[in-house]
């Protein structure tokens, strides 16, 4: 396969794969039942014109690759205006790509929200209310920072927002519900704890119990067992002081 031809698929896999993970999680996004939710329509077009330049140019290359290839016969060496035109658009479409994943990776968190009753979902994330520990107003940084636990070490995460972007204010606006559920989430997942934690206790009791039962009954066979033998013994050791 040809240099250039391997450069064009790559270029449009890694497309695809992009346009398949946005809208996979607008999709999840979507079905959120809830009406507290928040969208940077900014963003949003930014997107859809980075995702247009993209397939734009994917096909410009492509149809410059099959021109090259199936009408002259030849690489690029007979129609070198082509050529600079394919590493143009070649490259114009590599850098829109990385920066609409730089995009996804930096300002996930910024592009949707919503708050249901668990959660505050983000465009492919989400942290449960019960895992936040602490909601942070840094005045010295203008930023909003929600701090959260996550994962069984429960390693120290957190989400930040700038003092003067709109999922800020969407926050800010809805800071009185966010901490109702903080607080309702985390007693019932203590309850459930404490449920947990007595249930685990019970099956040990329990264990417990059983195994003295089962040890008492050993014992006692062991102690029959032994008196039987010492019976035994004791007609075998008369029986020998008769004979003699």
């Amino acid at each position: 396969m040809k240099l250039q031809w391997l450069i064009v698929i790559l270029e449009i896999v890694f497309l695809l794969a992009l346009v398949g993970i946005v809208s996979s999680y607008y999709v999840v996004f979507k079905k959120i039942k809830t009406t507290k939710k928040y969208q940077d329509k900014n963003y949003f077009i930014a997107l859809i014109i980075g995702f247009a330049i993209s397939f734009l140019t994917v096909f410009a290359n492509l149809g410059l690759n099959i021109y090259v290839y199936d009408k002259q016969g030849g690489l690029f060496s007979n129609v070198p205006v082509i050529k600079v035109i394919w590493i143009i658009l070649i490259c114009i479409s590599y850098i829109v790509l990385i920066a609409i994943t730089a995009c996804l990776y930096f300002r996930l968190n910024r592009i949707v929200i919503a708050l249901d009753e668990r959660n505050i979902n983000f465009l492919g994330e989400k942290v449960l209310y019960r895992q936040i520990v602490n909601l942070k107003t840094d005045s010295n940084k203008s930023r909003f920072i929600i701090f959260y636990k996550e994962g069984k070490v429960f390693a120290n995460k957190k989400y930040t927002f700038a003092l003067d972007s709109k999922a800020y204010f969407f926050l800010k606006n809805h800071i009185e519900f966010i901490n109702e559920r903080i607080k309702i989430e985390k007693e019932k997942f203590e309850a459930i704890r404490k449920q947990q934690i007595k249930k685990e206790e019970q099956l040990k009791n329990a264990y417990l119990e059983q195994k003295n039962k089962t040890q008492a009954i050993q014992n006692k066979k062991e102690a029959q067992f032994n008196l039987e033998q010492e019976k035994k013994d004791s007609k075998i050791n008369q029986k020998s002081n008769e004979s003699k």
